[in-house]
């Protein structure tokens, strides 16, 4: 492979013209390509491998989130408001032309609204890599005569975003940035960094906290991506602990945070100010708050109770365990509640202090499962604990559960019975509690994940023998539930003669008969 015989800045400067010269990056701010072109001259002496670490740099930042011309988007947007068109159907429209914006335009609606609430009408905002968000002017919250400022890589994106405040009552103002190499000192009611805070550390290590400390903001709305843009791969677990890692010795703290669709928000504000709320607000039960625990359907949509109904009409936070599954729940019955955050097991003790901050702050909280009772093999113990520890309300609107369904189903004596939930996956804990339950008198319920089914079964007709009486229920309250009755071995064997299990499943096993 030919090298180059130029010294770095030489190398530099073909760098910088070569990725300038390609047609998806020509319209780029000179001085990001500049100084990523230097980097890559240092990085490699051969010129084709610097242009290569150039773009694909570009492309992380810049290049996988465009589709077509963003500017030539903004323009038609517009001339279609300026000839009479409704001016959030011409912004929607506009908007799929960058990938950023495309996901959340079926979520602008509760997504603006929860940034109202935490944030209040804004005299001034500002929006780092704006993209096409600036099309999101008329779902924003904005007090008389706002200002809105966009940054951006894009020059000629720059320029049409300037047009904007002649269709949308509020002076605008867009100009280019290098968010890595020279974050900007603002000053603003609200800063947006939606989704930005990974591609600016994709730069340069610590790139992200170095955005956030630069800002001197009321509140600083964060977003990120919770899966790649292909879909294939998933960042729930990474987002927390990377916006963590973005605010430390920043000044600034979570407030609030919420989720839409495959994007994670956060609510920063000032550490003062955050525990200054918090002190203000002394007993949540005085100022309002409560956190109720919600029974939503098992199977059956229509088993949603007028209780929990009515709990999850008035919340102003619902937290779930899967927010995709409860976003259909909450779709079915046309409610909207401000925030949807998830509470699942790896982020529960996390999650149990921000709720009862909500409570303190006056807010209503409900707390879902993804089907059933919370609690109940699901998460929310630690949640109800820590508030109730806190001095926080408490209240339950009951529904349908899995255990007490099946249970009736069954047909076994339901005077005395245990909930068992999931058995130890596996080890010495699973062979100790397979014992118990099969040496248990009462009837006992079971829950089982599809793959383990049968492997459950043949441990219990071991353990408790072939004839002990039990009943396996299936995808219950569903048009097409199913249940086995009869012997444990007779009832295994029938399982495992047919088709692969598929589905949620209830074991209801027999007490073991006196001697």
């Amino acid at each position: 492979m030919a090298r180059s015989t130029g010294s770095p800045a030489e190398r530099a400067a073909e760098v910088a013209r070569q990725v300038l010269a390609a047609p998806k990056y020509r319209s780029l701010d000179e001085a990001l390509v500049s100084r990523l072109a230097q980097e890559a001259a240092e990085r490699f002496k051969d010129r084709g491998e610097a242009v290569k670490w150039a773009k694909r740099k570009l492309h992380q930042a810049f290049g996988a989130f465009v589709s077509g011309s963003p500017a030539q988007a903004v323009s038609a947007c517009v001339a279609k408001i300026a000839a009479g068109a409704d001016p959030k159907e011409a912004a929607r429209e506009a908007m799929r032309a960058h990938a950023s914006s495309a996901e959340r335009v079926d979520w602008l609606d509760p997504f603006y609204a929860t940034i109202e609430q935490w944030c209040g009408p804004a005299s001034s905002v500002v929006d780092l890599a704006c993209g096409l968000n600036a099309l999101a002017l008329p779902w924003m919250a904005l007090a008389p005569d706002a200002t809105y400022t966009g940054l951006d890589v894009d020059r000629t994106l720059a320029e049409a975003l300037g047009t904007l405040d002649t269709v949308f009552p509020v002076r605008v103002t867009a100009a280019t940035a290098d968010l890595v190499a020279d974050p900007p000192r603002l000053e603003a009611d609200v800063a947006l960094v939606l989704k930005t805070l990974t591609t600016v550390e994709q730069q340069r290590s610590g790139a992200a906290q170095r955005l956030i400390a630069a800002l001197d903001c009321r509140h600083v709305v964060v977003t990120l991506p919770r899966r790649s843009l292909s879909g294939k791969r998933g960042y729930a677990d990474d987002a927390d602990a990377i916006v963590g890692n973005a605010i430390q010795g920043t000044g600034y703290g979570i407030a609030d945070t919420a989720a839409f669709g495959d994007e994670a928000m956060y609510h920063l504000v000032r550490v003062a100010a955050a525990e200054a709320g918090v002190a203000e607000a002394a007993d949540p039960a005085s100022e309002g708050g409560a956190l109720t625990l919600v029974g939503t359907p098992i199977g059956n949509l229509g088993d949603l109770s007028d209780g929990a109904l009515a709990a999850l009409r008035a919340a102003d936070v619902v937290c779930a365990e899967d927010t995709r599954r409860t976003r259909k729940l909450l779709s079915a019955y046309d409610l909207h509640p401000a925030q949807l955050v998830s509470v699942r097991e790896h982020n529960e003790e996390r999650s149990a202090a921000r709720v009862l901050d909500q409570l303190r702050a006056g807010r209503r909280v409900a707390l879902v499962s993804d089907a059933g009772m919370p609690m109940l093999s699901d998460p929310g113990q630690r949640v109800a604990r820590h508030v109730l520890d806190g001095g926080g309300e408490l209240r339950v609107a009951p529904g349908p559960d899995a255990a007490s369904t099946a249970l009736l189903l069954s047909g076994l004596p339901a005077q005395r019975w245990c909930f068992e939930g999931f058995l130890p996956a596996k080890g010495a804990e699973r062979a100790q509690r397979v014992a118990a339950v099969t040496g248990e008198p009462r009837t006992v319920v079971l829950y089982e994940a599809p793959h383990r089914l049968l492997r459950t079964l043949d441990d219990l007709v071991t353990a408790a023998g072939a004839a002990r009486p039990v009943a396996v229920l299936n995808d219950l309250t569903k048009f097409y539930e199913r249940a086995w009755r009869g012997a444990l071995g007779q009832v295994r064997d029938e399982l495992a003669a047919g088709p692969e299990p598929r589905g949620e499943f209830v074991i209801v096993l027999g007490g073991q008969s006196p001697r």
